[in-house]
């Protein structure tokens, strides 16, 4: 895009067929500019700063409002949520853009003037061309504006009441029509509720969307959060806004709905928990008292504790078979470098399937050349929204198959495929096909494995 000076709004890289509805340009422009001009260290550069500015505007918001421990505290739990899905992807910035929505709307009830919520229109504005996601901000304000509108009938009158903050929500969803689709940008999200939701071919397709209840055990955390969260606000329930209730219970429906949801709760939990907890942790009995000799000591632990789990969760500190990476840049034994500047260098035909096809995105980037060069496809890659329902159904066909020696060796493969790369994941789909005559190892490396296939049509490639 960047090279040509268009969006580009077909696909030169991989079998998706027709035009594709690209709503994330203007992240994919953002991401390409800051890699030239700095790298991927300029990248973890740019998904830390998301992070920070998040944290930033939480605490700027209820540093007046929330004691400095139960404060850095809640903004613990919400970065907790958070800092899985804080990558060098377009969830970033829905994170950081969902808390901004959320501290804009809520702080105008506790007080603020409505003209903040005018900063709602260049939010939707950006949000609508970077993340399929930028519904949920549309929700967080009008969940608010709807919960104010019913306190008003309880007797609690707050400025979200009013034509002062309904004229700029009006304008901030309006925004929302400022994409090169307009109409089709605005109905993305319903594809990517059916992608979510389905049961068929997307959700084994991809681990991230399966519905929470499939993977209790592996969070443990966000539940754990989630019912604090509603701990407090049950013991907060006097003083509770229905916008409150309202942002918990659709946002936590959200989050389980598919394990990629869950971070989305960061945001309204870490500011739910701040609001509803103060109260009822301040009415403790002795807590000033005792928390006037320990405050000393214990709040440059929690602030110290809060800066390293920051710079942990942002700088993508993982644990990859007992090996710990911490720093900037790219984690080299995570992806199939080699494999992919193998296919970049290697003048042969050909296209490559991806086993996980979260794999594509290094052979992408190395090997499909698109408009300017010899094209190597992909036969699949991580959009879902891009894909039908039976190019699906024909991965995971394939990928079940490759699992078992004997049906390896005669499973229908797509016919322009030669390459084929295993992960590490896949482990019986490699030890499979290292057990019949119809693949060919080609390298090694802590990815994978990369194949070739002894029946594709045309000259095989020459040892070594």
């Amino acid at each position: 895009m960047l090279d040509h000076g268009r969006i580009l709004d077909w696909d030169p890289y991989g079998y998706v067929q027709g035009r594709w509805l690209n709503i994330y340009w203007l992240f994919q422009c953002v991401v390409a500019l800051l890699y030239r001009a700095g790298g991927f260290e300029l990248l973890v550069v740019m998904k830390s700063l998301l992070a920070a500015s998040a944290m930033l505007a939480f605490g700027l918001a209820l540093r007046r409002r929330v004691g400095p421990a139960w404060l850095t505290f809640c903004g613990l739990a919400a970065l907790m949520l958070m800092a899985w899905r804080i990558r060098v992807r377009p969830e970033a910035f829905t994170l950081a853009f969902l808390m901004l929505v959320v501290v804009l709307t809520d702080g105008v009830r506790l007080g603020g003037s409505p003209r903040r919520l005018w900063w709602l229109v260049p939010v939707m504005a950006a949000w609508v061309n970077m993340h399929g996601l930028y519904v949920v901000g549309l929700a967080a304000m009008w969940t608010a504006l709807a919960g104010a509108w019913l306190d008003r009938f309880r007797g609690r009158p707050s400025n979200l009441c009013g034509l002062s903050a309904l004229v700029p929500a009006l304008a901030a969803t309006a925004a929302c029509l400022l994409s090169p689709w307009p109409i089709d940008a605005n109905m993305h999200f319903t594809m990517l509720f059916t992608r979510i939701a389905d049961q068929g071919h997307y959700n084994p397709a991809s681990a991230e969307c399966q519905p929470i209840w499939q993977a209790m055990d592996v969070f443990p955390d966000a539940i754990a959060i989630a019912l604090f969260t509603l701990f407090f606000m049950v013991m907060n329930r006097r003083r509770l806004p229905v916008g409150h209730v309202l942002w918990f219970v659709a946002f936590t429906i959200l989050a389980a709905m598919a394990v990629r949801n869950i971070a989305l709760l960061g945001p309204i939990c870490g500011w739910l928990l701040a609001i509803n907890g103060w109260p009822v942790v301040e009415k403790l009995v002795g807590l000033r008292r005792l928390w006037g000799r320990l405050a000393p000591f214990v709040l440059p632990l929690l602030v110290l504790a809060a800066l390293g789990a920051i710079a942990v969760s942002i700088t993508g500190m993982h644990d990859f078979g007992g090996a710990y990476r911490f720093g900037v840049g790219l984690d080299r034994d995570e992806y199939p470098l080699r494999s992919a500047r193998y296919l970049r260098d290697l003048n042969e035909p050909g296209d490559v399937f991806c086993m996980d096809f979260g794999d594509s995105a290094p052979i992408l980037y190395y090997a499909a050349h698109g408009l300017d060069r010899a094209n190597r496809r992909l036969w699949i890659d991580s959009r879902l929204e891009a894909y039908s329902d039976e190019h699906f159904a024909t991965y995971r066909r394939i990928v079940d198959a490759l699992a078992d020696a004997k049906q390896a060796q005669t499973v229908e493969l797509p016919p322009d495929v030669r390459f084929i790369f295993a992960g590490q994941r896949g482990k019986s789909q490699l030890a499979a096909m290292k057990q019949v005559s119809r693949f060919k190892f080609i390298l090694d490396e802590p990815a994978g494995t990369l194949f070739e296939r002894t029946d594709w049509p045309g000259r095989p490639l020459p040892p070594g």
